[in-house]
């Protein structure tokens, strides 16, 4: 089974403040209210997508959801660059999840 391997930048070409940004709407975040009291999950775009994340900017997931990903990045203005790879056995199990 064939994956694709997902490199991005965006601390070039965007702010500090939308880079935070462009993080938190890709893989989401814990939000604190009340002094920590509260807490709330914040979901990304990721949380609805299969993927593995290797290291910070670099991603696998599948080949249908590539144009999500795409249309994402493209939303913000973000440098990224695909390859596709054959997944092993464990992203294979991760992925198909």
């Amino acid at each position: 089974m064939d994956g694709v391997l997902i490199a991005f930048k965006v601390f070039d070409r965007l702010s500090s403040r939308k880079a935070v940004r462009f993080f938190r709407e890709l893989y989401g975040y814990k939000d604190y209210s009340n002094n920590g009291k509260y807490t709330y999950n914040r979901s990304g775009l990721l949380d609805d997508i299969s993927h593995v994340k290797l290291v910070r900017g670099v991603i696998i997931a599948k080949r249908k959801d590539l144009s999500t990903i795409e249309d994402f990045m493209g939303k913000f203005g973000a440098e990224y660059h695909i390859q596709t790879v054959k997944l092993t056995e464990e992203d294979q199990k991760i992925l198909s999840e």
